[in-house]
């Protein structure tokens, strides 16, 4: 018999009789809990979050969360499926019948968002991205950006042009699917690729498939003159924020930042991100735009991606 929890931490049984499904709930059973903590926004019952130890043992993951529950967890821990059995512990909501966006870190109505009719935000230190139409938080997920060595840049982008796939500039052997450029003159784009719980790329911002797919049918890419080097229209604006404290554990798996209902703590009183905490660019400004022969040159690759 395997042993799961279901909403609102009831325990649940389905049929699995073997003796991994035992070896499961014995686990289950001696789990190991750093809370449990606060809070969720706007919600009747704010949902809690606890620190959980996580068997190494994949079967025995698979066992005790649904597939649905490891879609909220590998966005709470920054972590793909593959990665959230080595980190030792999980952060666990206490309750799982809520949807997606109730579990984002990001706030959920921003009226500087809302001046835009799209804007995609990556915040680094959390290592989460946002997706807003007229200020409403649409879509959410984990990220993982650059490493130490190629941090991923902070500032405002658009999003220029997007493919389903192609090999990676910097190892040919590294097939990205969905591909979203958003700085042209060093290639760097949202992509689908491992999320091990840390900023791990060579400057891109990693995605989950399932996110990376939905940002490459919701973003808008640039438009192009006739001659195919000249930007006619910017695609949707990104604003890449802050950048990531490399020496300091992830703040995501920290009491103080679950403490605040695993919200993005900035240092100010209410430790929960609101519209004050957006920078307040100009969007019109030139600082995206590269040169007709990038752009040339980049147009001509992706023509070859798949």
């Amino acid at each position: 018999m395997c042993v799961r929890s279901g909403p609102a931490g009831h325990l649940r049984k389905t049929p699995a009789l073997s003796t991994a499904g035992l070896l499961c709930w014995l686990w289950t059973a001696s789990t190991l809990a750093a809370g449990p903590l606060v809070l969720g926004e706007d919600l009747e019952r704010p949902v809690r979050f606890q620190l959980q130890a996580v068997s190494d043992d994949p079967e025995q993951l698979h066992c005790q969360f649904t597939p649905a529950q490891l879609a909220i967890l590998e966005k709470l821990n920054r972590a793909d499926v593959k990665n959230l059995v080595k980190m030792g512990s999980i952060v666990v909501p206490d309750r799982w019948d809520l949807r997606e966006l109730d579990y984002s870190p990001m706030p959920s109505v921003s009226k500087w968002a809302g001046l835009r009719e799209k804007l995609l935000v990556v915040h680094q230190r959390v290592q989460a991205f946002g997706a807003y139409e007229r200020g409403k938080l649409v879509h959410w997920g984990p990220v993982s950006s650059g490493g130490e060595q190629r941090p991923t840049p902070s500032g405002h982008f658009h999003l220029n042009w997007k493919s389903k796939g192609r090999r990676s500039t910097v190892n040919r052997d590294w097939f990205l699917p969905w591909v979203f450029n958003f700085i042209n003159r060093d290639g760097i784009a949202f992509h689908q690729y491992e999320l091990p719980g840390y900023p791990a790329s060579h400057g891109c911002v990693r995605l989950l498939g399932r996110d990376a797919q939905w940002l490459y049918g919701w973003g808008d890419q640039w438009e192009l003159g006739p001659r195919g080097w000249k930007v006619e229209k910017q695609g949707t604006p990104v604003w890449v924020m802050g950048g990531y404290d490399y020496q300091e554990d992830p703040p995501w798996m920290e009491l103080a930042y679950l403490s605040h209902g695993a919200r993005i703590v900035l240092g100010h009183e209410r430790g929960v991100l609101d519209e004050n905490d957006f920078p307040h660019p100009a969007m019109d400004d030139e600082s995206a735009h590269v040169s007709a022969t990038e752009i040339a040159s980049e147009v001509s690759e992706a023509a070859d991606s798949i």
